[in-house]
């Protein structure tokens, strides 16, 4: 029997022919070199399959035959992983040579962290950040820190936030163990916030380590989704993170919280004209309420650190980019 790798790298992919050989090279390059790499491919059309078999031999590729989405594929790829970490990478990124040796080094350090990650750089704009970890409110607002700000030193401070970046991350595989994988009924989009919140209540902490760079190809896969698609699943999935993730005080503290930001988003959305999209994302959220209870239950009942921890890792302010900034700095 094979020996198991420390890290499993898993790649999900769907239509990403052109991206795949700058993360894959990137990956040859890392100086640490105990890992095996899984592409999971979502029923591509374009020639990846074709591609890696042809000139990456030592690729395991898991093809779905079908677009599972970003959930159904990240969660195959973890099953099929043998890694004691689970390195989950967009398609469309460059890792910098030491960003493997760091995480590893990471979750070594910090056992309590359930997942790890650094600096997400612009591929095309390598002094702006395209995220350095993701800061949370009551509000159901989940926001990317540091976005769009050029960088200044600003985010060289390495600490626990309630999330990182999904896009270039490492999980402990325990913590999959323990608290599932990804809810494959998200499909795409807020997926990771919901398993991110499930790992804080479970006791899972996130580190976010800035010497740990990747530089991303910003909404390279994105951009052939249309608008409304993306904005129907992050509404719909929003609603289904706040009944089966909020614990069960803040789920009725925080529900005036809840009701004002989604007052704000009808405004808005029958402003810019797509509150028919708006309204059929609540009406499907509302539909699966009985199963997302269903879920709640399994949820809640592996929580085991105290409401006031929540509290402290989750803001009671709306998260707009400037506040996030300004909140950081006064620190």
């Amino acid at each position: 029997m094979a020996r198991k790798p420390a890290v499993s790298v898993v790649i999900p992919n769907w239509n990403g022919r052109k991206f795949l050989p700058v993360v894959l090279k990137s990956l040859q390059k890392q100086t640490f070199k105990d890992f095996e790499t899984i592409v999971v491919d979502n029923g591509s059309t374009d020639d990846s399959v074709e591609y890696l078999k042809k000139s990456w031999p030592d690729v395991h590729v898991e093809e779905l035959g079908k677009n599972e989405g970003f959930s159904g594929a990240s969660n195959r790829g973890i099953e099929v992983a043998r890694g004691q970490f689970i390195a989950l990478l967009n398609n469309d990124l460059e890792l910098k040579p030491d960003w493997m040796a760091i995480m590893v080094k990471t979750l070594k350090k910090y056992p309590e962290a359930g997942s790890a990650a650094g600096k997400l750089v612009n591929y095309y704009k390598r002094n702006v950040f395209d995220g350095t970890g993701v800061y949370a409110s009551w509000y159901a607002e989940f926001t990317k820190r540091g976005v769009f700000e050029k960088d200044t030193g600003q985010y060289d401070k390495a600490e626990w936030l309630f999330a990182v970046n999904a896009s270039a991350i490492m999980y402990r595989k325990k913590m999959f163990d323990t608290i599932g994988l990804f809810d494959r009924s998200f499909f795409t989009y807020v997926e990771d916030t919901d398993l991110d919140f499930r790992a804080q209540l479970a006791g899972f902490k996130s580190r976010y380590e800035p010497s740990a760079v990747a530089y991303h190809m910003v909404s390279a896969t994105g951009k052939r989704n249309p608008n409304l698609f993306a904005r129907y699943y992050i509404h719909r999935n929003r609603c289904l993170v706040i009944l089966k993730d909020y614990p069960l005080k803040m789920l009725f503290t925080k529900t005036p919280k809840v009701w004002l930001f989604s007052a704000k988003t009808f405004v808005g959305a029958a402003r810019d004209k797509w509150l028919g999209t708006l309204l059929k994302a609540w009406g499907s959220a509302f539909l699966r309420t009985p199963i997302t209870l269903v879920k709640r239950w399994k949820v809640q009942r592996k929580k085991t650190v105290p409401d006031s921890y929540m509290e402290e890792i989750i803001s009671n302010q709306l998260l707009t980019p400037s506040k996030v900034a300004g909140r950081l700095r006064r620190k």
